[in-house]
């Protein structure tokens, strides 16, 4: 059986879906294609056929209508030469111009909802065009996988899939926990806190900033540390002199985007992540994998990894004063209760989110979508 594995790039596809391509790749009955945007010093990492992948372009951020016919006919003569027999699509653009081509082509396909992204929670007018254009997609799709029932609960209220679609709702892309290790809460006269995204509005960075304001006032002991990159490509985000500016002031150390994210969560104390909406949220799967609490917002794809007062602490979303409170709550809490909020994180993860359910479920989905067609 031949699977084409399509998403926007390569890093999402080695950090977050390996270990699936590595159990594809050893099944003697499949023969796996990749189709993604290269990045650079990944791709020798890759268990897989280099002559399997084939790069594309796809920009993201684009909403260009020209860029996006040509860039839809690029995925389309793709998928006529390499003549999968089922499609597994991750992110939107690849999951809307995957699920149509398959549509018109009579190509099984396996999507997976990884997040809303930001034109469903910015823009009106966006969004009402990507939920036709998505309903559109779907509408033949094999099977949609939801990280979250919250998403699949909006996508059926917004009627981007009708009631005979067929869904699953799975942990995110589930968490090797042999490669994310239990590390116990240590003790220490200073506590760090760690924010590690991508430096955009929709994760909260400037609620954040607004707190850590009021924060670093009160609390000698306390730092922040902030590690992503900024995308000027991206609408969303901030101004690279806010940035700056909370350096400038001492109010924060500054890291770029590093693969090494163990690391810095090793470093941490507690990771805090005021995300207006998530799919599933990895750097929140990861940092609890590691047995360290979290401080996040009370929505879809955080509050289904950080249960509040049991290994970390919520908040309300775009909330800069509920934020101040929880850091500050959990600056004062005792030493046995963050200790204990570390053991639960592990715990949770081992309990709901080991990608090997995750795994799983695309090899059985897989399997039956094929007997399927062969019958």
């Amino acid at each position: 059986m031949k699977i084409l594995i399509i998403s926007n790039s390569l890093w999402n596809l080695y950090n977050f879906r390996r270990n699936l391509i590595i159990k594809l790749s050893n099944n003697k009955d499949y023969d796996i294609h990749i189709v993604c945007e290269q990045s650079l010093n990944i791709l020798d990492n890759l268990d897989i056929n280099k002559n399997n992948i084939n790069f594309i372009k796809f920009n993201s951020n684009s909403l260009n209508i020209f860029y996006n016919i040509i860039l839809f006919i690029k995925i389309y003569k793709l998928i006529l030469r390499i003549k999968p027999d089922i499609v597994l699509s991750f992110t939107i653009k690849p999951n809307i111009f995957s699920s149509i081509i398959c549509k018109f082509l009579r190509i099984k396909n396996i999507v997976n909802i990884t997040g809303l992204g930001t034109v469903f929670l910015q823009n009106k007018i966006k969004f009402k065009i990507f939920k036709y254009i998505y309903k559109f997609a779907l509408s033949k799709s094999s099977l949609i996988y939801f990280q979250n029932n919250h998403d699949n609960l909006f996508f059926k209220k917004n009627n981007m899939i009708s009631y005979n679609n067929k869904f699953k709702i799975i942990p995110g892309s589930g968490i090797d926990l042999k490669k994310f290790h239990f590390y116990k809460y240590k003790k220490k006269q200073t506590i760090n806190f760690f924010f590690i995204s991508r430096l955009i509005f929709e994760k909260g960075i400037i609620e954040l900033f607004d707190s850590i304001k009021i924060i670093k006032k009160k609390y000698n002991h306390v730092f922040f540390n902030i590690v992503g990159n900024i995308d000027i490509n991206n609408k969303s985000s901030i101004d690279p002199q806010i940035l700056i500016n909370m350096q400038t002031l001492n109010l924060i150390k500054y890291y770029k985007f590093t693969n090494d994210v163990k690391r810095k969560i090793k470093e941490s104390d507690c990771i805090i992540l005021p995300s207006y909406r998530e799919g599933t949220s990895r750097i929140l799967l990861e940092n609890a994998a590691m047995g360290k609490p979290a401080i996040t917002t009370n929505v879809p794809g955080c509050n289904n990894v950080i249960l509040d007062n049991y290994n970390g602490l919520l908040c309300n979303p775009k909330d800069s004063n509920s934020l101040t409170q929880a850091i500050e709550k959990f600056i004062n809490l005792d030493f046995k209760t963050k200790e204990l909020f570390g053991i639960n994180a592990r715990k949770h993860i081992e309990n709901n989110f080991d990608e090997k359910y995750v795994i799983n479920n695309y090899i059985n989905d897989i399997n039956k979508i094929s007997e399927f067609n062969r019958t």
